[in-house]
């Protein structure tokens, strides 16, 4: 009896490190996982996995699983001088990955019918499926479900599916399969999000038009935050100057940091200008499918001692001898890239427009995120990128005092240099003219006034690919959105005064089944029921701003018990 309740409170230590490292996210395995490999655990350098490390460290002060776990190493030693083959002997340790896979799938299936249990409460819920392949390169599709429980969304990984194959059939086939196994009905499905490859999105035969013909008014919403990626993506490759920015940017964080050699300058020349945390600042990499990558290779470099110290580093290494001529070449070029006032400007247009832009990113990648907050910052961010256009003179003017502070700065380090500290005139062509041509280019007319040439034809150019794009993307649940702005407390006070609109919940009525006059009344009603409760408690019904959806529900609860 001693030794199975030992066994069992073994068992319970195992499965509560399984619970740690689930709850953290992080790697089970190990490339060596024998036993008897841990009798010298603290002096080898092998890696024994995140879980067996883990048994280990806990049982340097758990006297039981201390015991188990010498125990089993003896064993396993002993098996492996003896010659014999694999197995675990007649010891049971609870820590072999059979063993573990058999607990892991043992939590699922504790997990996963309580996670049900929550959806069919919730009466609907969402589904968003995306894929990538493991390290097997087997493509695994991760469907996960999104729903409401005591008026807080909760967002749940459900399942992790291997793809067979890839079209929008076969996903349709995996998906219904999934939740006809979990006994979800697929007519509770309101609405799913993929990305944007075509057999997810498609229109005739993507994923999304397979499940709208079993759910016809099935919602489908492209990933906000791919979508928001997609957007800015276009600008900074919607003029030559905007690619060329990035471009350098890349460039110039492989250069620094193919060889140690030059790492090793960088990071001495900042440390020469810098202090603290600067000191071990890394150029970024930009990565083709983020565009947050982007933000942060430019705000590294443009922070004006790190930009100086950035010249600096490339100047060293142009003109060194330590270095071949080639790379002292690619050097020269690309400081004399950096050197330049439409670099610094351009810089600057995407610099303000990723300030702008980063926060909704941000709030789009979030586990609880609201869609109707997520709408609003669309529409904020739509309006201050129009506003943003009219401001290239107040963008132009910090660019400006930018290069004269990074010229005083390269002048006490005595850096014999000079950046430019505006545009220079453009030469441009001349093309011939026929006898009788009467009208020019517009480049050639602006070819002696630079700064408003580079607003035309960079800065609107860039920003307004922004908008353009955003109005392009974000519009599909333009009227879905609309309609559910008037259920927000928020706007209970205006309805109040102007009414409901005529064409407002008709999107809302048609997907729930319900008649649009019928709902306009229900939620009219609604209103004087919350009125009424903020009165009762005491509140003013200006609060209707700031009270939450949560408060509401408590307080017409609370309400209906009292009469």
């Amino acid at each position: 009896m001693q030794e199975i309740s030992n066994r069992r409170l073994v068992l319970k230590r195992i499965i509560d490190i399984i619970l740690f490292i689930s709850k953290q996210g992080i790697a089970y395995r190990g490339k060596s996982e024998a036993l008897y490999s841990l009798a010298d655990i603290a002096d080898d350098n092998q890696n024994h996995g995140n879980f067996l490390n883990l048994v280990v460290l806990l049982s340097k002060y758990d006297p039981v699983l201390k015991a188990h776990m010498s125990e089993a190493i003896t064993e396993s030693k002993k098996r492996k001088d003896s010659g014999k083959g694999k197995g675990r002997g007649r010891l049971v340790t609870f820590s072999s990955k059979t063993t573990i896979n058999k607990l892991i799938n043992i939590c699922v299936r504790q997990v996963k019918p309580e996670i049900v249990k929550e959806i069919q409460a919730a009466k609907s819920f969402s589904v968003n499926v995306d894929s990538c392949q493991d390290v097997g390169v087997v493509d695994q599709a991760a469907i996960c479900v999104r729903y409401v429980k005591s008026g807080i969304p909760q967002e749940r990984m459900l399942s992790m599916v291997p793809v067979r194959k890839s079209t929008g059939e076969d996903y349709r086939a995996l998906v219904s399969n999934e939740l006809a196994q979990l006994g979800l009905n697929l007519q509770d499905l309101i609405s799913v999000s993929f990305d944007g490859a075509g057999n997810m999105a498609g229109r005739y035969n993507g994923l999304q038009a397979r499940l709208k013909e079993e759910v016809p008014k099935l919602i489908f919403t492209h990933f906000y935050a791919h979508v928001l990626n997609l957007v800015l993506g276009s600008a900074t490759s919607s003029c030559t100057e905007a690619k060329n920015l990035f471009g350098l940017l890349e460039s110039t964080s492989v250069f620094i940091h193919e060889l140690f050699k030059r790492t090793s300058l960088w990071v001495k020349k900042i440390s020469e200008l810098t202090a603290g945390q600067d000191k071990l600042r890394r150029l970024q990499n930009i990565e083709k499918t983020s565009w947050w990558a982007k933000d942060k290779a430019l705000t590294t470099v443009m922070e004006k001692t790190r930009y100086v110290a950035l010249i600096k580093t490339l100047s060293a290494i142009s003109s060194s001898t330590e270095f071949e001529p080639k790379v002292s070449f690619q050097a020269k070029a690309l400081m004399d890239s950096f050197l330049k006032f439409e670099t610094i400007l351009t810089a600057f247009t995407f610099k303000k427009m990723f300030d702008l832009s980063t926060p909704v990113s941000q709030y789009f990648q979030t586990p609880t995120l609201d869609y109707l907050k997520a709408w609003g910052f669309i529409k904020c961010l739509d309006m201050d990128l129009r506003r943003y256009l009219d401001t290239f003179d107040d963008v132009f003017k910090a660019a400006s005092l930018f290069s004269s502070d990074v010229q005083d700065l390269m002048h006490a380090e005595n850096i014999d240099l000079d950046i430019q500290t505006t545009l220079p005139l453009r030469r441009i062509s001349k093309k011939p003219k026929k006898h009788d041509q009467l009208c020019e280019d517009e480049v050639t007319l602006l070819a002696t006034d630079p700064k408003r040439l580079y607003t035309i034809s960079v800065y609107k150019v860039i920003i307004n690919t922004a908008l353009v794009k955003i109005n392009e993307k974000f519009v599909c649940n333009e009227d879905l959105m609309k309609d559910a702005a008037c259920l927000d407390p928020k706007n209970f006070n205006r309805i109040k005064e102007n009414g409901i609109p005529n064409d407002a919940l008709k999107s809302i009525a048609s997907i729930a089944n319900i008649d649009r006059e019928l709902l306009s009344k229900e939620l009219e009603s609604l209103q004087i029921i919350l009125r009424n409760c903020l009165k009762l408690f005491g509140m003013s019904t200006f609060l209707l701003g700031s009270i939450s959806k949560i408060q509401i529900h408590k307080a017409t609860k609370k309400t209906t018990k009292m009469f």
